[in-house]
């Protein structure tokens, strides 16, 4: 135990609200019961890229509790700034954070370290800076027993040298040490870290448990995928370990004690006036892979099918853990056995297995399952897991997952193909796992970096291009049918400028530009939903605000760009009789406050503002909404402040309706003109060539 925490003087208030990082994957749904149950209430924080949405739908109907849950990264301060704000705003301050984000694959950690170093560490960092913005003070963080390495002694005390020997441990050990010197940094201040061994098994229900995509990185999901026939055999690497029957020894914890540790430490931690703490979650006792698959076995009433192959280079004979910290401290210990783990985890699986679409027998041989050893020095299982390509039958497909799936194929990067689709990662994600429920098969292999495509998927990929191909030229053709004199420019517009800046731009083109008549098609959008229909041949032209910190990212292969112009988002409020505002930031106390809806794209804006702010201005949340016009009128009745940009408010100012409320808090966003680079639809591109002459020699 590297330290301790001091005193026992706090209280757990009635209910107190919790921050879940992560709480969509394979731990944290079931931390989240025990959560819920023990009288918390939780807001779940996930980027949805390993974690599953089904899983917090499932929690919702086990517990009859509203989950409150925020798609977004851990590494975007800004949101976590709203999560924090707007949670003390509806009076149910966030008092702690239990922190699951994270990437967990060893192998992958080896072949792309800095991507585990800025989500693991980085995302961190940013959660810890934003909690002490917050004066949040307590954190339990999900670590892991690969910060010990290779056994020096057995089992593993918390006194045991700290000497990860991959990327992914070494970032859990540098979080420890973050972690520690936040505490020291200042004593009231809460982290406890748990160290987990391997978590198998599910909820007692069947409803939930670890469902990795592709192919699985621990042993557990392997074994019962070979029991129901979805992989053929299980391969046992090392069967000559000095053991009692040759194969590796580990210690295997039911994935509900684990959860069960979590509200230990909690309450812990809520019992002392701070400090640091880092405690093992295990069994105290070690279990044999053939042990292990034996037991599965008679379980689940079937023969696991099984093959031996060569040691792996560093894997070792045996490790598990010294729980008794735990049991001292937290007055917990793991009451659930061996065959409780093999029980749950089958009535699991055997329910997936009944969802599912795949056929049994039918997978590539390069997929086979393998009876890897989840150590110290190998790996704790994934925090996070995700319901697997087929589990949930999709009836119908989007042409938009087809060309999502091809950019993949390209850029052999979710995070990348996902800024050349103009979405979020975690949107990208669920698509192309939309897509594989549909086909009915996996298509992307998850378990390599960079990631590539299956047989299956390589496949797919000719027939996906050939489809699009089909559908772009009967687009073209369709468009193609649209009378000549029908003299159609298609726009697409964020609502705040298709009020304001727009219809003086457009006035100026028609009185200046020269250009025949036309006749303007407005579409009023999200930002967002702005570029995409550009890129769905839903709009000729698309403008939108740009910032290169919250940028709309439209490929510049695909896609000229112009800018138009800028404008300045200040903060205003109603004008006094002297033309002073109302309110002031950053004056006296807590302005009111007339906030962005956290998926408003302005409200992204404020938040940039707002997180850079020395001092930040303190804030009396009043109103909230995803248009400015809203927050204007209600600014215009005096309920408060609101970001808002220039062109929005030139009038009221000018007429001194409105002032501004501290111009130290402000960002200037660009005002952009997108069309796509070799249209499809034959009648507007003249009339498009011609505005976009003219703008590129006039501005």
């Amino acid at each position: 135990m590297s330290s301790s925490l001091r005193g026992h003087s706090l209280q757990r208030a009635s209910s107190p609200s919790l921050l879940v990082t992560g709480g969509a994957g394979y731990i944290g749904p079931h931390t989240l019961i025990e959560l819920i149950q023990a009288g918390y209430r939780p807001i779940v924080l996930d980027d949805f890229s390993n974690g599953s949405v089904h899983a917090l739908k499932r929690i919702e109907s086990l517990t009859g509790h509203a989950l409150e849950v925020v798609e977004g990264d851990v590494r975007d301060g800004a949101l976590l700034d709203t999560v924090f704000r707007q949670a003390s705003a509806r009076g149910i301050p966030i008092q702690g954070v239990v922190h699951f984000a994270g990437l967990k694959a060893v192998g992958e950690s080896v072949a792309a370290p800095l991507a585990y170093y800025q989500t693991n560490v980085t995302g961190t960092l940013t959660l810890l800076q934003a909690m002490d913005r917050a004066q949040v003070r307590t954190i339990v963080f999900s670590s892991s027993a690969t910060v010990y390495g290779v056994p020096r002694e057995q089992p593993y005390t918390e006194g045991h040298p700290i000497a990860p020997v991959n990327p992914y441990g070494q970032t859990k050990a540098m979080v420890e040490q973050i972690l520690r010197d936040w505490c020291v940094a200042h004593p009231e201040r809460r982290a406890i870290c748990l160290r987990y061994f391997n978590p198998i098994g599910a909820h007692p229900s069947g409803m939930l448990g670890e469902a990795p995509q592709g192919i699985p990185n621990n042993l557990f999901p392997f074994i019962t995928q070979v029991a129901i026939g979805k992989r053929p055999h299980l391969n046992i690497f090392g069967k000559d370990y000095p053991t009692a029957d040759g194969t590796g020894v580990r210690d295997y914890i039911h994935v509900v004690d684990l959860a069960v540790g979590h509200v230990k430490a909690l309450e812990h931690a809520q019992g002392t006036t701070g400090g640091f703490v880092a405690i093992n979650l295990g069994t105290g006792r070690g279990t044999s892979v053939l042990e292990l698959l034996h037991t599965f076995g008679t379980i689940c009433g079937r023969q696991i099918p099984y093959e031996f192959h060569p040691r792996r280079p560093g894997d070792i004979a045996e490790c598990w853990a010294d729980p008794s910290t735990a049991e001292t401290l937290l007055g917990w210990k793991a009451t659930r056995t061996l065959e409780d783990m093999c029980a749950d985890g089958w009535r699991w699986q055997d329910k997936v297995a009944k969802r599912s679409r795949w056929t049994p027998g039918k997978i590539d041989g390069a997929a086979r399952g393998h009876a890897g050893s989840v150590c110290p020095t190998g790996g704790a299982p994934r925090a996070h897991g995700t319901i697997s390509a087929g589990s949930f039958p999709v009836a119908s497909m989007e042409a938009k997952w087809l060309e999502d799936f091809i950019a993949l194929a390209e850029t052999r990067s979710f995070s990348r193909a996902a800024e050349l689709r103009h979405i979020t990662q975690p949107a990208f994600s669920r698509r192309i796992q939309a897509l594989e429920a549909w086909v009915g098969t996996d298509l992307v292999d998850r378990a390599v970096y960079p990631t590539r495509l299956t047989p299956a998927g390589e496949t797919f990929r000719a027939e996906a291009i050939a489809m699009l191909a089909k559908l772009d030229e009967t687009r073209a053709m369709l468009r193609g049918m649209r009378p000549a004199s029908q003299a159609v420019i298609d726009f697409a517009v964020p609502h705040t400028l298709s009020l304001t800046f727009f219809p003086r731009w457009l006035s100026r083109i028609r009185a200046e530009a020269g250009l025949p008549d036309f006749t303007t098609r407005l579409m009023a959008l999200n930002v967002h939903d702005a570029a995409i229909s550009l890129v769905q041949g839903g709009s000729d032209l698309v403008m939108v605000y740009y910032h290169p910190r919250q940028p709309v990212q439209l490929d510049p292969r695909h896609y000229d760009m112009l800018v138009l112009g800028s404008e300045a988002v200040y903060p205003y409020a109603r004008s006094k009789p002297d033309g002073t505002p109302e309110h002031v930031l950053g004056e006296g106390g807590p302005a009111p406050y007339l906030a962005y809806a956290p998926n408003a794209y302005l409200g992204r804006i404020v938040d940039l503002i707002l997180a850079g702010a020395q001092p930040r201005p303190p804030l009396d949340e009043r109103y909230e909404t995803d248009m400015a016009e809203g927050l204007k009128a209600m600014a215009l009745e005096g309920h408060g402040v609101a970001f808002l940009p220039e062109s929005a408010v030139s009038r009221e100012v000018a007429s001194r309706r409105l002032a501004c409320a501290g111009e130290a808090y402000t960002e200037t966003m660009e005002i952009r003109l997108y069309r796509e680079r070799v249209p499809a639809g034959a009648p507007a591109k003249p009339l498009v060539d011609a505005l976009w002459d003219y703008l590129s020699r006039t501005r």
